[in-house]
């Protein structure tokens, strides 16, 4: 999946029995921004809500459920432009799949 609001992978290496995965850099995370910064306005909250929103629903329309979303799993840069990241645990939802909510045991 690849759009704007959720991160790029660059490079995938495989050397033998670890994995490293190439990301594009992103300065901060959302809960290092709202925690470091006093004089964020409303208008800022607007902003990174509004990004996250947008971002949601383009990985909901891909049938994609994030299942960590948490602010240090949103990036963000100095623009305040917020990237949607760590899908590691990802629901993919098909057709034939009932949904199913709260505790299964």
């Amino acid at each position: 999946m690849s759009w704007r609001l959720s991160t790029s992978c660059y490079l995938l290496l495989r050397e033998f029995r670890d994995i490293y995965v190439v990301f594009e850099l992103m300065e901060s995370d959302l809960h290092q921004v709202i925690k470091a910064n006093d004089d964020l306005t409303p208008e800022h909250y607007q902003f990174f809500l509004y990004q996250l929103l947008r971002g949601l629903k383009y990985v909901h329309a891909a049938n994609v459920f994030h299942r960590d979303l948490k602010p240090k799993n949103i990036l963000a840069n100095a623009d305040c432009k917020l990237k949607i990241c760590d899908f590691g645990l990802p629901c993919f939802l098909t057709t034939h799949q009932p949904l199913y909510f709260g505790l299964i045991m």
